[in-house]
């Protein structure tokens, strides 16, 4: 407590609360645990551990490294502990240990040593510092027996199995190794055809290994003098050897030796001299030359003259297409008088001197347009030589063309539709046919007016130009004659006469107005048949189906194989009503309520041409008579009632 507390003039002397503190002689950091000191703080050479178990050296401590000193240098109270060595026991000393007698300790002892290298510790003659001897026996203890023994005899390899060694490669065994001989005289251990008494050829190699090469060699070769020294010879002079000696080569192909630059292979150039030895002359390298007939500078092909140089009346080009005229060649003018003037396989082409310029027609009208236009002889399709068409798209349209009404220039004058128009009259009946009295000019017909006139009743449309003629008193063709006999309701006698005279007439059992009567009188002369009135639509069962059944008879419309598939005989109704017509299929054989649209109507009445159709009258027979048709026109007309 830096007091005296007990009055001896010294301030806390070993205190009895003071520390325990060892001494440090050796200054190794650990104190010695026999040698303390109490005191308040560490003195000088003290400190706070003592667990040295030797104060003198500082090389003794707990931290010291053990070494083989019989000394305990790491205070662990064990001595000389993991550093130890192995010997081994050498019982017949020859300085090698047995691996099986040991012993530990920091030096040899004595009767021991260091390694374990005996392969038999009872026999002084067996180490590995021993000679290995034919014995059997592994002398030098590396586990190998009889292996190089002293006592053993020289061989050697004989890689190439020719009987005969390799001195280089040499062993000594005690008996002959797989792979070698005694006899260590080979001078190629690699050849077996080389080896002393081989037979020496010409190889430049010493095959009897005698130390000479190719000396009496079997196999000696023959060449022969190159005296110009192309690398070819003749066989007028020969040597025999292994090699040729300077100035002889292999082979004998010269046929000419005192030249260098004849030999077989050799160019051949056009010089009249076999170069290349093959006895042809100047072959494939002579020019074609071509005769010049007519002296143009252009040559015949077909007259051909090999040669080195040009000959007089020749040329080097075959282009002349005709060698007896001066002016037909590659570089004349084309011309059109049917003659291929410049060669070039075309005759009279386009670029003909004296061509002609054509325009071109795309309408066809035979006007053409200025532009575009082609040079050539002879007239190209779709051109024309006459440029002044004004529309060359339309060929309505050209010079002198008759003027339509589509307003359209149709002549090229620069006026539209001048002198086209036409007369159109009025049609009342709506039978196609007009009043001559009332008409009208222009290029389209106004409403109720039609192109054809001529009508000469123009309220009543069974009566027109096209109108059938039937004894009715009437003109009904508007020929200006009345019931004449071309009429297609019968012949002059059956429309006179008192009785059946074809006239209009009341019959007495008429209930409903006018009756008429059917031209052809046959079946019904005899009983002057009258027909039905204008205002009843007649029934298809009974009054239509049986005119087919008695009419269209013969082979036409019924049988097997009736015409365009038609066989009226059957039930004509399905087969008729909106079926279209095979010869002119834009009109249906019956179309309901209209006569003058059904192809049948106009067939039965003979008319059928007008309207693009072909073939005879329906029925073939001609048999069929206005009343006839009356009934199916009536039919028709009606509306077809089934």
């Amino acid at each position: 407590d830096d007091i005296d507390n007990n009055c001896n003039d010294i301030i806390d002397e070993a205190g009895d609360d003071g520390t325990v503190w060892y001494m440090d002689g050796d200054v190794d950091g650990f104190g010695d645990p026999l040698t303390t000191i109490l005191a308040c703080e560490v003195p000088d050479g003290y400190l706070a551990t003592g667990t040295d178990c030797d104060d003198s050296d500082a090389t003794i401590n707990p931290d010291g490294t053990e070494i083989c000193n019989e000394i305990d240098d790491d205070c662990d109270d064990e001595i000389d502990e993991d550093v130890k060595l192995t010997f081994y026991a050498d019982t017949d000393l020859d300085s090698y240990g047995d691996l099986d007698s040991t012993t530990l300790a920091c030096s040899s002892p004595s009767g021991y040593v260091d390694n374990a290298s005996d392969c038999d510790d009872t026999d002084a003659s067996r180490s590995p510092a021993a000679s290995e001897l034919c014995d059997e026996i592994d002398n030098n203890c590396n586990e190998i027996v009889d292996e190089d023994p002293i006592d053993g005899t020289a061989y050697y390899s004989d890689s190439d199995i020719d009987g005969f060694g390799d001195s280089g490669d040499e062993v000594t065994a005690c008996s002959l190794p797989a792979g070698f001989t005694t006899d260590d005289s080979d001078c190629d251990d690699t050849d077996a055809a080389i080896y002393p008494g081989a037979i020496e050829t010409c190889n430049g190699i010493d095959d009897d290994c005698d130390d000479e090469i190719d000396e009496g060699a079997t196999d000696f070769q023959t060449y022969y003098l190159d005296f110009d020294g192309d690398g070819f010879g003749t066989d007028a002079t020969t040597s025999f050897e292994c090699t040729p000696s300077e100035g002889y080569v292999d082979n004998f192909t010269d046929c000419d030796d005192t030249d260098a630059a004849v030999y077989p292979d050799a160019t051949e150039i056009c010089n009249e001299i076999d170069d290349d030895c093959d006895e042809a002359i100047d072959e494939d390298v002579t020019t074609e030359y071509y005769a010049d007939t007519d002296d143009d500078s252009f040559g015949d092909p077909d007259s051909i003259t090999l040669a080195c140089s040009l000959p007089t009346g020749h040329v080097t080009n075959p282009d002349d297409c005709d060698d007896s005229t001066a002016t037909i060649n590659p570089d004349a003018l084309e011309y059109c008088d049917e003659v291929d003037n410049d060669c070039d396989t075309e005759i009279d082409e386009d670029d003909a001197e004296d061509g002609v310029i054509w325009y071109t027609d795309l309408d066809g009208d035979t006007y053409g347009d200025i532009l575009p236009t082609v040079m050539a002889c002879n007239q190209p399709d779709g051109f024309t030589d006459n440029p002044l068409d004004c529309d060359d798209t339309d060929p309505d349209i050209w010079p002198d063309a008759p003027e339509l009404c589509d307003e359209k220039d149709n002549d090229c004058d620069e006026e539209v539709d001048e002198g086209a128009e036409s007369f159109f009259y009025r049609d009342n009946d709506e039978d196609g046919f007009g009043d001559d009295t009332d008409s009208e000019e222009g290029c389209e017909p106004s409403e109720g007016f039609v192109i054809a006139g001529g009508d000469c009743d123009d309220t009543d449309d069974f009566i027109h130009p096209d109108g059938d003629e039937i004894c009715d008193d009437v003109d009904n063709d508007c020929d200006d004659e009345i019931d004449e006999a071309e009429s297609t309701a019968g012949t002059a006698p059956e429309c006179v006469g008192t009785d059946c005279a074809g006239i209009l007439i009341d019959r007495p059992d008429a209930t409903d107005g006018t009756y008429w009567l059917g031209g052809a009188l046959a079946p019904y002369a005899d009983e002057c048949d009258f027909d039905m009135p204008l205002e009843t639509v007649p029934d298809f069962v009974s009054e239509v189906q049986p005119i087919f059944n008695t009419r269209c008879t013969g082979g036409c419309h019924n049988g097997a194989t009736p015409s365009a598939g038609l066989d009226l005989n059957v039930s004509g109704y399905d087969d008729l009503v909106g079926i279209p017509s095979t010869q002119v299929p834009s009109m249906n054989l019956v179309e309901p309520d209209s006569a003058s649209e059904s192809y049948l109507w106009y067939k039965i009445k003979g008319t059928h041409e007008l309207v693009g159709g072909s073939g005879v009258q329906m029925p073939a027979t001609g048999d069929i008579g206005p009343n006839d048709q009356q009934i199916i026109e009536n039919w028709i007309n009606g509306g077809v009632p089934e």
